[in-house]
């Protein structure tokens, strides 16, 4: 705000405001141990008219303005830049669906338009929850509600609850309430809560209504998501959340409201699980849209769903990753890790393997080797609902060819060691490893284990009559452990 000379008003230039009501707030900043005395006789608004010599609608002194790239709403977008695309440049989400103005031009998606491709579902909801494609309709529109759940009928509680006829109501800031869903089939369903926020109000300190709060959705146990609730006091309000594909049978979803202030509370009404339509151009049996969602939150790392040939067979053209190390470290995209699976499938039958959460919408899995073949898997998603295969080859390490080289491996993990030249006919080779000399006459790689944590050095030889060819490489094994529980990690905070 700049002080006009000589002149007992001041004058500022808003932003760029679009038709339509504004709040104004003014507020005075002043010395706290010597305020000075501060009045507003009035305020006036008014309207600048210059000229427009490229006739965009913008007046050349509001356009050398816009121009120095000022993004007054933070979406990523410059002011200029929405006063051209008709967006709001004081709202970063101008069309109201969950992404920002800039999101959406990044995406292609519209703007102005909170469902681009017109299929019932808005963007937001399909580019973060259920992953879908917001410019292709695969939604038909159709919602059936396949259970209703009154809003009293939890099966457990925790905070300061009370049952209000069908409903249920929360007087404290904080709780959680569980309910018992019986699916009658598998597939991704839709959970809607009909709730309102009720404004607890006083006489003595009125204070505008807070119309916002969160809720944490968790589904066996499994976080799925935390979810914006927004309504007005005693006013009910709609909010939904794509749940993961769960086998048919009950499921104990468990709504968790956080709100931090006394005089906010939430009443809710009833839950509905819905079906939500969509055609099945393949004729598989299963919506085209779900198929779209679970491979959109699932993958392996070095496959894609785009490089397997349909119904080749496990052992023959799916496409394989290569390994020094056994067992390998995979990994992969998963939004719901706890609903993961990893078979491995050998001559004398099948196996599960363990599949552990990684940091955000990532998984691993450690999946022991064979020395004689390609390693057989297959992870699946969503309890069944995607697979993709995995086929692993267990490679030798050569020590001619990472000659000087260091390998970092945990401990447990094995390497099979070789010496060989590439253009090697016949000889052998000895490999030296803690004092000891292992000889391999007919050139088959030796596998070591290493089991402790430490610094080795593995010496390699190879010899054809007089002729000798000499290799090594370091292995660094590491190792850990922590007593007792997994210990809480706090960015930026050292333990004592």
């Amino acid at each position: 705000m700049n002080h006009a000379q000589g002149l007992p008003e001041y004058t500022l230039f808003t932003p760029w405001l679009s038709a339509g009501p504004h709040r104004l707030k003014l507020m005075p900043i002043a010395d706290y141990w010597d305020p000075k005395p501060f009045t507003i006789h009035s305020i006036v608004f008014g309207a600048v008219d210059g000229a427009d010599a490229d006739g965009n609608g913008i007046q050349d002194w509001m356009e050398h303005i816009l121009e120095q790239g000022g993004d007054t709403d933070g979406d990523s977008i410059s002011d200029l830049d929405e006063i051209l695309l008709g967006t709001d440049v004081m709202n970063a989400d101008s069309d109201g669906d969950g992404l920002s103005d800039g999101e959406e031009v990044e995406l292609g998606t519209n703007p102005l338009d909170a469902d681009s491709d017109g299929d019932g579902v808005d963007d937001g909801t399909e580019v973060k929850e259920s992953r879908t494609n917001p410019l292709v309709s695969e939604f038909d529109g159709t919602v059936e509600t396949v259970l209703s759940i009154p809003g009293s009928m939890t099966n457990a509680v925790a905070g300061i609850w009370m049952v209000d006829g069908s409903e249920l109501v929360l007087q404290g800031r904080r709780g959680w309430a569980e309910y018992v869903l019986d699916l009658p089939n598998q597939e991704i369903f839709c959970l809607n809560m009909s709730a309102a926020h009720e404004w607890r109000k006083s006489t003595c300190a009125p204070v505008q209504p807070r119309e916002k709060s969160a809720f944490l959705l968790h589904v066996d146990g499994v976080f799925v998501g935390e979810y914006s609730f927004v309504c007005a006091d005693g006013v009910y309000a709609d909010l939904r959340a794509f749940l993961p594909a769960l086998p048919a049978g009950e499921h104990t979803v468990r709504l968790s409201w956080e709100n931090v202030h006394t005089r906010l509370g939430v009443r809710i009404a009833q839950l509905e699980v819905q079906r939500l339509g969509g055609p099945d151009n393949n004729e598989n049996g299963v919506k085209d849209w779900i198929e779209a969602s679970v491979a959109a939150m699932a993958g392996v790392d070095g496959v894609s769903q785009a490089s397997l040939p349909a119904d080749v067979p496990p052992t023959s053209s799916r496409p394989c990753i290569e390994s020094y190390i056994s067992p390998a470290c995979i990994e992969g995209d998963a939004r719901y890790p706890e609903f993961a699976s990893l078979e491995i499938q050998s001559e004398i039958g099948t196996r599960q393997s363990a599949i552990a959460r990684g940091a955000g919408e990532r998984w691993f899995a450690n999946l022991p080797l064979d020395e004689n073949g390609t390693t057989i898997a297959t992870a699946s998603f969503q309890n069944g609902a995607f697979e993709l295969p995995v086929a692993i080859d267990w490679i030798p390490y050569n020590l001619i060819d990472h000659n000087g080289e260091t390998i970092t491996l945990r401990e447990g993990d094995s390497l099979r060691i070789l010496c060989l030249p590439e253009d090697a006919n016949g000889g052998q080779f000895t490999i030296e490893l803690d004092d000891e000399t292992y000889r391999s006459p007919n050139r088959r790689p030796l596998t070591c284990v290493f089991d402790e944590a430490g610094t080795y050095t593995i010496n390699g030889e190879y010899r054809k009559g007089n002729n000798t060819v000499a290799a090594s490489a370091t292995i660094e094994v590491i190792g850990g452990s922590f007593e007792g529980d997994n210990p809480a990690c706090l960015l930026g905070q050292a333990r004592t």
